[in-house]
C-alpha cells in the first residue's frame, strides 16, 4: 500500500494539529515507566539509573560472551541472573524473557547455539535501546 500525496498532507497536517500523535507512533526501544514508579518520579534517581546501565551494559554483555566461549553453564547463568534486573528498569520485557530463557537453559545444560542465538538478540535490542537513551538523555 503506499500513500498518495494527498494522502501524505492529510496525515502531515494530523501530525501538526496533534503532536501528541507523533509520540504515540514512535516506539522507543526503552520504556522508563517501571524506573519512574520505582523511583517516585525522582528525576535525579532515573538519570543515575540510565547512567549506570549505559556504563554497565557494555561488560556486562561481554563477560556473559566470554563464559558462553567457555561453555561454562554455572557462570553464565549467574551472569544472566544478575544481568536481569537492568533491564527490568529499562523496560526490555522482551530482552528479559530472553535472558530468563538463557538462564533456564543453563539450569539445564541445554544447547549452546540456542543460548548465543538469545543473547545475540539481547545484545541487539539492549544496544539499541542505548543508543536511544545516549540520544535523549544527553548530558
Amino acid at each position: 500500500m503506499t500513500l498518495n500525496e494527498n494522502q501524505v498532507c492529510t496525515f502531515q497536517t494530523k501530525i501538526e494539529n496533534d503532536p501528541g500523535l507523533i509520540v504515540n507512533m514512535t516506539k522507543k526501544a526503552y520504556n522508563l515507566d517501571y524506573l519512574v514508579e520505582i523511583s517516585g518520579g525522582d528525576e535525579v534517581f532515573v538519570h543515575r539509573m540510565i547512567t549506570e546501565f549505559l556504563s554497565i551494559v557494555p561488560d556486562s554483555l561481554e563477560l556473559i560472551r566470554q563464559q558462553i566461549n567457555n561453555k561454562d553453564y554455572l557462570k553464565v547463568r549467574m551472569l544472566i541472573h544478575q544481568f536481569g534486573p537492568q533491564l527490568d528498569y529499562l523496560g526490555l520485557s522482551g530482552s528479559r524473557r530472553m535472558a530468563d530463557q538463557i538462564e533456564t537453559l543453563c539450569k539445564t545444560e541445554g544447547d549452546w547455539n540456542i543460548i548465543i542465538s538469545l543473547l545475540i538478540e539481547i545484545d541487539h535490542s539492549t544496544r539499541e535501546a542505548m543508543q536511544e537513551l545516549a540520544h535523549d538523555f544527553k548530558s
